[in-house]
């Protein structure tokens, strides 16, 4: 390999280096830009204090725009339920998703008088969401 040979190899890497290090800046300037800086993962028990600061959304079907029939979304402390009434008297639920750190556990989807799942916590505590129709709505019993 003569001289020039080598010099222009050199040269050629020096360069690739110097846009893989371009390339990378580029990235994490564009992070930061998007996100306002570093993003830092929440710990399992911030997570838990942010979702207990969040109030419980359980729609009352005599104010609720949605007619009979309709699904409805309950949320309970172990999680969501998606819930519909056949005919008038009759629960089912189409859906359910546990909150984080609950999984869910014994599920009588319906239809019947009264559909249930249960979600039990990482820690042993379990919460039941049961739903029961009352004249075609759906209600998240206490």
């Amino acid at each position: 390999m003569t001289a020039r040979t080598a010099t222009l190899v050199g040269i050629w890497l020096a360069i690739a280096v110097l846009m893989v290090a371009v390339g990378l800046a580029a990235v994490q300037i564009t992070n930061w830009m998007l996100t306002g800086g570093v993003v830092q993962p929440m710990s399992s028990g911030e997570i838990q204090r942010r979702l207990d600061t969040q109030p419980a959304i359980t729609p009352d079907p005599e104010n609720s725009v949605a007619g009979a029939g309709e699904p409805r979304v309950f949320t309970s402390p172990g999680g969501r339920v998606l819930a519909v009434c056949v005919g008038q008297d009759q629960a089912a639920l189409t859906g359910w998703n546990p909150a984080i750190g609950y999984r869910s556990h014994l599920v009588q989807d319906g239809p019947a008088r009264e559909a249930v799942v249960l979600f039990r916590h990482e820690d042993g505590a379990t919460v039941r969401a049961a739903v029961r129709c009352t004249g075609g709505f759906p209600r998240l019993l206490p």
